[in-house]
């Protein structure tokens, strides 16, 4: 069936407009080349399912099908390899605020040793709205799922990491006061080496 010029131009406009967000969804998720295939796949996808695409959501529907492809991706390997390496994409594509370098980096391991505990389910929602700057409603279409059903997920999910943060700051802070209470031995006085008597002293003189 031809083409029309007309679809060929909201393609590339499609493409220009989002392959950056949808590369950027791949590489917090997966490493750069199998990012990059992912990417490149969702938009042959795009290009052949160029109709079904929802002209108001757009982007969520791009990224629903680049989330089907990293998971196919993650298929074959197993969940912690997967999970430490997704958390580490998240710590290097986070981004910098201007406050203190080391609080600030402090923090966000954190954070994201707090992520590390929750389900995936969990993650996945708040990774959405937190990582990829989605609304709660793109975010939604992106899951398959209602907006008032992933309102619900997203509370659910919030609560969850805000016990798992306070259970790592109890846990710091039982650890800084453990080391506190540990008895510090005393200093050890410097031995003082004896004196040497010179053999020129005042009043004396030396053998001739």
């Amino acid at each position: 069936m031809p083409v029309a010029a007309g679809q060929v131009q909201t393609f590339e406009r499609l493409f220009h407009d989002h392959h950056h967000a949808v590369l950027g969804y791949a590489l917090r998720r997966v490493d750069v080349t199998a990012a990059q295939d992912i990417a490149a796949e969702t938009f042959l996808i795009a290009w052949r399912r160029r109709l079904d695409i929802p002209a108001a959501a757009e982007l969520p529907w791009l990224l629903g099908v680049t989330r089907n492809l990293t998971r196919q991706h993650h298929r074959g390997g197993s969940r912690d390899d997967a999970l430490a390496a997704e958390l580490t994409r998240l710590q290097t594509f986070g981004q910098a605020g201007p406050g203190d370098p080391g609080r600030e980096v402090s923090e966000r391991l954190t954070v994201l040793q707090a992520l590390a505990d929750l389900s995936d389910t969990d993650r996945e929602v708040l990774i959405l709205t937190a990582w990829d700057h989605l609304s709660n409603r793109d975010a939604a279409k992106v899951l398959g799922c209602s907006g008032a059903t992933f309102r619900v997920r997203l509370h659910r999910a919030r609560v969850r990491l805000e016990n798992a943060l306070r259970d790592l700051d109890g846990a710091d802070r039982h650890l800084t006061a453990s080391i506190a209470q540990q008895p510090v031995p005393p200093l050890q006085a410097a031995p003082t080496a004896p004196l040497r008597r010179d053999s020129h002293q005042p009043g004396k003189k030396g053998p001739a």
